[in-house]
């Protein structure tokens, strides 16, 4: 209820539920929760109005577009119809993502970010784009991965640091650092 009513709030003022402008993290019973969902439902709210309905639908969309960023990433790596199915039909299916697309809670946000950092990885290894170009955008996946969730917060350094072993490991791959 509070991540709805301060996406409400911020919908309508900008502010959250104890009036601060945009926040980085939203105070919440104690805790304080990523504001990544609160934004997306926010802007949602500001065209369709709050809702219980529309809350859900928004947490089952951003899940729907985790799967389907799966898949596109298996089309891309493999061109095989097949691989790209039963990874759709894998992650739809996975507990995790089933779960949590039925909920509207800060977390939901989490796989859609995970599947921006593949999704950007994948293109900085394949663009011929300036290294300084690749790097910012697989460093805002990253970031969209520390904001989403508290968990987001230790993983996303812990990609990073996987990344520069996948380089550091085959001097080949040294090639997507160089400009």
């Amino acid at each position: 209820a509070s991540i709805s009513y301060n996406a409400y709030a911020i919908s309508q003022n900008l502010h959250d539920q104890w009036g601060g402008i945009l926040p980085l993290y939203l105070k919440s019973f104690g805790d304080y929760k990523s504001p990544f969902f609160v934004y997306v439902l926010a802007a949602v709210f500001r065209v369709t109005g709050p809702s219980r309905s529309v809350a859900l639908a928004t947490a089952a969309v951003l899940v729907l577009a985790a799967v389907a960023g799966l898949g596109w990433l298996a089309w891309r790596r493999t061109r095989s119809l097949f691989v790209t199915c039963a990874t759709v039909v894998l992650g739809a299916l996975t507990p995790w993502l089933y779960e949590l697309g039925r909920t509207a809670y800060e977390t939901i946000i989490e796989p859609l970010a995970l599947v921006l950092v593949l999704l950007t990885v994948d293109w900085a290894y394949r663009s011929n784009r300036h290294a300084r170009e690749r790097a910012a955008l697989v460093a805002l996946a990253l970031a969209a991965v520390a904001y989403s969730y508290a968990a987001g917060r230790v993983m996303a350094p812990l990609l990073a640091l996987a990344l520069l072993v996948f380089v550091i490991r085959d001097r080949s791959r040294w090639r997507w650092l160089r400009s």
